[in-house]
C-alpha cells in the first residue's frame, strides 16, 4: 500500500483490493482510493489488473509498492502471480508511470521457478519481500534495486 498527498489536498491509496465490477472477480488488482482526510476513503478505480499482465500472470496482482526515481516518472514494484497456469508460481514485477495514473508493465524484475516471492516493500533502495522455496518455510528476504 501506497499513501501520497495530492495537490488538492486529497490523498491517495494505491493498493489491493478487489476491483469493483459485476459480475465480482475473487482477485486482487492494484486499485486507486481517494480521501479529503484519510478516514474516509473513496473507491476511484484499477490502477493495474491482471489484464494488464502477459500471458500466465493473470492470477492476481498486490502489494505495490512505488518510488520516483526522477522527477515526474514513477516505478511500481508489486507482486504478481500465475495461479491456473501450468508452472504457476508468485514474482515481484515492475512497472513505470509519468502521471501515477497509467502504468506501463516493464517485466519480471525477481523470480525464479521453484519459488515464490511475495509482498513487496521498498525503503531507499532496498527491496523487502517473502520468499518461498517449494513448500519451505516462509523466509524475509531483500535486495538491492538500482534504479536509474
Amino acid at each position: 500500500m501506497v499513501v501520497d498527498r495530492l495537490s488538492n489536498g486529497d490523498w491517495r491509496m494505491t493498493t489491493s483490493s478487489f476491483e469493483h465490477i459485476s459480475p465480482p472477480e475473487t482477485k486482487w488488482q492494484i486499485t486507486e482510493w481517494r480521501s479529503p482526510d484519510q478516514i474516509n476513503w473513496t473507491y476511484v478505480g484499477p490502477v493495474l489488473t491482471t489484464r494488464d499482465m502477459p500471458t500466465g500472470w493473470q492470477g492476481s496482482v498486490y502489494s505495490p509498492t512505488i518510488r520516483e526515481f526522477a522527477p515526474g516518472m514513477w516505478r511500481m514494484l508489486f507482486t504478481a502471480d500465475g495461479r491456473g497456469s501450468a508452472d504457476a508460481r508468485s514474482a515481484i514485477w515492475s512497472a513505470v508511470s509519468i502521471d501515477h495514473v497509467h502504468w506501463q508493465i516493464e517485466a519480471e524484475l525477481l523470480g525464479l521457478p521453484g519459488f515464490n516471492l511475495y509482498y513487496s516493500a521498498l525503503a531507499d533502495d532496498r527491496l523487502f519481500f517473502v520468499r518461498r522455496e517449494g513448500t519451505g518455510d516462509f523466509v524475509l528476504a531483500t535486495a538491492i534495486v538500482v534504479m536509474p
